[in-house]
């Protein structure tokens, strides 16, 4: 089952828990991702978690970004933190199953950055790579649900 939570909403025991299980994933101190979640998410950002039974097993958020195309600014919401507890039983393929119908049924956009083994994954489902908005070049850039030109894009805001 997946829960899908505002971080305004979120509480002192289920942060912990997202912070437990990003441990997995990055190897920093539950201090360094505490600053990094209080630095970097905001109120409204969402985060959505993946439980077997009572256990949280997976976790991503979606971040409110902006995206400018030719002096225009595009609303998207950024992939970010996608970690799972056991690898390879498709956690992951679930998440990004809700996502994509979170994103289709209210009709945004999404955005994320990866590392180029991770681009084929994205792609089933249904996500479109696009020449590359992030600073490093071995990070690739890729929307859902926008089916419009890519062309002239810029992007200045947070790094997710």
């Amino acid at each position: 089952m997946v829960k899908i939570v505002k971080h305004k909403n979120l509480d002192d025991n289920l942060l912990s828990q997202i912070v437990a299980l990003k441990q997995l994933a990055w190897n920093y101190n539950i201090e360094s991702h505490l600053k990094w979640i209080h630095e970097n998410i905001k109120e409204n950002d969402i985060h959505f978690l993946l439980y077997d039974n009572e256990e949280l097993v997976a976790y991503m958020n979606l971040v409110e970004v902006h995206v400018n195309q030719n002096e225009n600014e595009i609303p998207f919401w950024g992939i970010g933190n996608v970690c799972s507890k056991y690898k390879g039983i498709g956690d992951g393929k679930k998440l990004m199953n809700e996502v994509n119908t979170f994103l289709t049924n209210s009709s945004l956009f999404g955005l994320l950055f990866c590392k180029k083994h991770l681009v084929e994954f994205y792609k089933k489902f249904d996500w479109k790579l696009i020449p590359n908005l992030y600073p490093k070049d071995d990070i690739f850039t890729m929307v859902y649900n926008f089916e419009k030109d890519s062309c002239g894009f810029t992007y200045n805001d947070r790094l997710f």
